[in-house]
């Protein structure tokens, strides 16, 4: 016989706000038993979070603009990894870190010149 399911839906919104203030999944149920009683599994908190489409990592929208940005921010203002994500949020793109690294890899521009030598940042 098939556990009986949880209602989250009353809480949903609070959850959610949790989780966008970096709460961890098990503070999130700590707060939900100690606020409301509700004795829920962190693999619950997990899957109902999937369902609700939230996650944490950002997931990022490819385009030539985007690709075009990251080579010139790149080779004409020299920055780094870090810098260039900071550039581009500030210019709405959306973006993670790894994302502008497998860009930059993906354009065929690496950070190397020689060996373990680097060429900034």
């Amino acid at each position: 016989m098939p556990r009986p399911t949880i209602n989250l839906s009353p809480h949903k919104q609070a959850i959610i706000n949790l989780y966008r203030q970096d709460y961890t999944i098990d503070q999130i149920c700590f707060y939900l038993l100690g606020t409301h009683n509700l004795h829920v599994t962190p693999r619950t908190i997990t899957r109902r979070l999937t369902d609700w489409q939230q996650y944490k990592r950002v997931r990022t929208k490819d385009s030539d603009e985007l690709r075009a940005r990251i080579k010139a921010l790149f080779l004409e203002r020299r920055l780094g990894d870090k810098e260039i994500l900071e550039v581009l949020k500030g210019e709405g793109f959306e973006i993670g870190l790894w994302g502008v690294v497998r860009i930059r890899k993906q354009e065929g521009i690496r950070r190397r010149i020689n060996g373990e030598r680097y060429l900034w940042g």
